[in-house]
């Protein structure tokens, strides 16, 4: 939701990539708002799971509204619930890493092409965008979140728990994975996960930087 209500400030000054970056966020945005209503959100109490240790039979289902989602593993070894970072899909990478990559280029092309008085405030504004922008990818690839994860002889799927399954605040939750991130990046399981992730995060912000920077000085200014 913040990334589509964010593509209003990019929307004050357009150019260059700047109907690029505008459309990107606004298609991503999108999907994530209409995964969560499919896959993240449910009712309280909509969330339930049994798992039949005779007959290693694992059932979850997941109701919100109308819509339900329902999930069955067979030959389950065992169940338990853990910290884990969420899945992410090729789509995820990839917007993830064009969002990243052209919004830092849009803010290095706004503050040295367009500098004067009248386009200050402008660039302020789209800069605490980012800022907030960089926090919530962050919260997004690099935070732990309650999981049930499901081993079976061929493999093992993670589920992620809503908030409703253990009658939380959506806040609250949030602030408590927060106080427990150091915590849980330093476990084995999760440290190289969160290193790859974060650093693939520095990575792309600074080849954005350096080559919006570079190509401006070459050949426009």
């Amino acid at each position: 939701m913040f990334l589509i209500i964010g593509t209003t400030f990019i929307n004050v000054e357009l150019f260059f990539i700047g109907p690029l970056v505008f459309w990107i966020i606004l298609i991503y945005g999108i999907i994530l708002v209409v995964k969560a209503l499919n896959y993240n959100f449910s009712n309280k109490g909509g969330d339930a799971f049994d798992y039949d240790r005779s007959n290693q039979i694992f059932r979850f289902k997941r109701r919100f509204k109308f819509k339900f989602h329902y999930i069955t593993h067979y030959n389950v070894e065992s169940v338990s619930i853990k910290k884990q970072f969420r899945k992410l899909e090729l789509l995820d990478i990839s917007f993830l890493g064009w969002i990243l990559i052209l919004t830092f280029a849009y803010q290095i092309q706004s503050w040295m092409i367009l500098n004067t008085s009248q386009f200050i405030f402008n660039n302020i504004i789209f800069s605490i965008f980012i800022v907030i922008e960089f926090v919530f990818i962050f919260l997004y690839l690099c935070l732990p979140i309650d999981q049930i994860e499901v081993k079976t002889p061929q493999n093992v799927h993670m589920i992620e728990i809503t908030t409703k399954l253990e009658n939380k605040n959506v806040l609250n939750k949030y602030f408590d994975n927060l106080k427990k991130l150091p915590i849980e990046i330093l476990k084995e399981e999760l440290k190289k996960p969160f290193i790859l992730r974060i650093s693939l995060m520095i990575l792309l912000i600074l080849i954005s930087v350096i080559s919006t920077y570079t190509i401006l000085t070459t050949y426009l200014l």
